[in-house]
């Protein structure tokens, strides 16, 4: 009814003047949102950001690293083995205005259920709002969440499209939200059931309410999400995570969460000598099938150059014999060239990404001693 639908749009209204009114003292904290001046237009940020006159800017940081993108690849990763069910958003817009949720996951069949157990909970519409290792979930999220929730729910163009029932909100962080929780439950008047490490239910609400914190999740059934972290010290967790991402290296989800996990912890990478000596294995590899794959197209290259040269300076008796020397030369050649050129690409990205000298960077690849000049020489250029 059309009194029903307004209810949900004056609460929206309230839950959002709430949230802005509380913010506008700390604007100059972390956030995730940018709030320009001109239109007042909400978009998705995911860097620190500063106060400014004219507008927002990101503060100067060292070594921002983009974890909401790596969250968004780890999600998948976890849902991978029913992702047949499930249609992935990233940043999605929650109405006719430009309000960002951090992702919406929708059942591609209403009804279904999802046998994961950080979505077990999931109906067919579900919000999902992270925050990164460094940020925490405050009593001001809820209420934005929440907010995003009724809007979503009320602005369809129909009544009653999105059932209130159909639609879940999860809150994912590193820590225990201990304000958040305590809000919850003295001012709300909710009820908080830990459903197993790190799964936290919350009952009282017309909303299916979930509150995950990674790190009290299990890594033996949520080792991507549990890795997601600035503080991963365990090398045998480590270990395992190297192990499962080994052969998944040109998969965009893996290869996204993985990038983000290494440089967030590169200083116990660097410590860590089985962390660092299995993580090596694995872009030596790497770089061998580089070079491999760079050996071969070079080879065929010079191969067929050196066919052509040597069959010009044959007599047609010997065009054929010409032929086979000299693919077989600049097989060869072309394949020195190519793994030379490969492994030079490799202590060049050592040495940018792990700030080490190329000594240090060729030990790691163990290129000999009689070569070394060759890659020093290239460096230096």
């Amino acid at each position: 009814m059309i009194i029903y639908r307004k209810a949900y749009l004056l609460f929206c209204m309230i839950c959002f003047f709430i949230f802005n009114k509380q913010r506008a003292s700390v604007l100059s904290k972390k956030s995730c949102f940018i709030i320009h001046k001109t239109n007042r237009n909400f978009r998705r940020g995911g860097d620190f950001l500063n106060h400014k006159k004219g507008g927002f800017v990101e503060e100067d940081r060292k070594d921002v690293l983009q974890w909401h993108p790596a969250f968004y690849a780890d999600l998948q990763i976890e849902f991978q083995e029913e992702t047949y069910k499930l249609m992935f958003q990233n940043e999605y817009p929650l109405g006719t205005k430009p309000m960002l949720v951090d992702i919406l996951v929708i059942k591609k069949k209403k009804g279904e259920k999802i046998h994961k157990n950080i979505g077990r909970i999931f109906r067919t519409y579900n919000l999902i709002e992270y925050k990164s290792p460094s940020d925490y979930l405050s009593v001001d999220d809820f209420y934005k969440v929440y907010g995003y929730a009724c809007f979503y729910k009320a602005d369809t163009g129909r009544e009653n499209e999105i059932p209130a029932e159909e639609i879940t909100i999860t809150f994912v962080a590193k820590n225990y939200p201990r304000k958040m929780i305590r809000h919850l439950l003295d001012v709300r008047k909710y009820t908080i059931e830990k459903i197993e490490p790190g799964i936290y239910y919350v009952y009282g609400d017309v909303f299916a309410i979930q509150i995950i914190v990674t790190g009290q999740l299990s890594p033996e059934h949520n080792l991507w999400l549990y890795s997601l972290t600035d503080t991963l010290t365990d090398s045998r967790i480590t270990k395992e995570l190297l192990n499962e991402y080994r052969g998944k290296e040109n998969n965009n989800l893996y290869s996204a969460a993985m990038q983000v996990i290494v440089a967030a912890n590169e200083q116990q990478f660097k410590e860590d000598k089985n962390m660092c000596d299995a993580l090596m294995k694995i872009i030596n590899e790497k770089v061998d099938e580089k070079a491999e794959a760079l050996a071969n197209e070079r080879a065929e290259v010079l191969a067929n150059e050196r066919a052509e040269v040597l069959a010009k300076q044959k007599t047609e008796k010997l065009i054929k014999r010409a032929v086979r020397e000299g693919r077989l030369e600049g097989r060869l050649e072309g394949k020195l060239e190519g793994k030379l050129e490969g492994k030079l690409d490799s202590v060049k990205n050592l040495i940018e990404s792990l700030k080490i000298t190329a000594d240090q960077a060729m030990d790691l690849l163990k290129i000999p001693s009689s070569e070394r000049s060759i890659y020093r020489d290239a460096v230096n250029k």
